[in-house]
């Protein structure tokens, strides 16, 4: 259960229970609640998959910022430590922002394979389709006679996907390609 307030409990069912053993023993060992650090992986997932959530974190960190300038004013021991590892973390969120705003601007003009059980695609079909983004398929097999040159002018990303299936010469240049992924099996 995750505790909102002291009021309200959230029962999440199909969590892992080695996860939660994981999760359970970091907060012992950084004497935090579990809750606290459900919220902070729940933060950090937003954050890498929603302009939004980017946004927010960005306002959040802007805010602890000002915080801790109050407390280095206050003359308070490590502050001036903690307003480092702020601003860095600024930046780095500065840095996803500007990345997700140059994919929201690519994915707006791309045709997509979306919502399709089972696809397989060979070197044909790729040059044939042109620019593309793969998503949310079950499974997605790239066949053996894509070579990386097909696969670079062709696949923009490839995104949800529960099992992408690619040959053995294609998995490095697939890593850069692939999010939220499943499984990437090669052959």
């Amino acid at each position: 259960m995750i505790a909102l307030n002291p009021q309200i409990d959230i029962t999440i069912r199909g969590i892992d229970e080695e996860l939660y053993r994981q999760i359970a023993a970091i907060s012992a060992r950084d004497r935090k609640n579990v809750g606290a650090l459900i919220n902070e992986a729940m933060r950090a997932y937003l954050t890498q998959t929603s302009s939004d959530a980017l946004e927010a974190e960005y306002l959040r960190t802007l805010d602890k910022i000002e915080e801790i300038d109050g407390m280095a004013l206050a003359g308070a021991p490590g502050a001036t430590v903690l307003m480092e590892e702020y601003k860095e973390r600024l930046e780095k969120i500065k840095e996803r922002m500007q990345q997700r705003k140059t994919e929201e601007k690519v994915e707006e003009g791309t045709p997509k394979i979306s919502m399709i059980g089972e696809v397989k695609l060979n070197k044909s079909d790729l040059e044939q389709l042109g620019r593309i983004i793969i998503e949310n398929c079950q499974k997605v097999r790239l066949e053996n006679d894509v070579d990386p040159d097909t696969l670079k002018s062709t696949i923009d990303s490839i995104m949800h996907v529960q099992t992408l299936e690619v040959p053995k010469h294609l998995y490095p240049l697939i890593l850069i390609k692939a999010k939220d992924c499943q499984a990437i099996v090669r052959y």
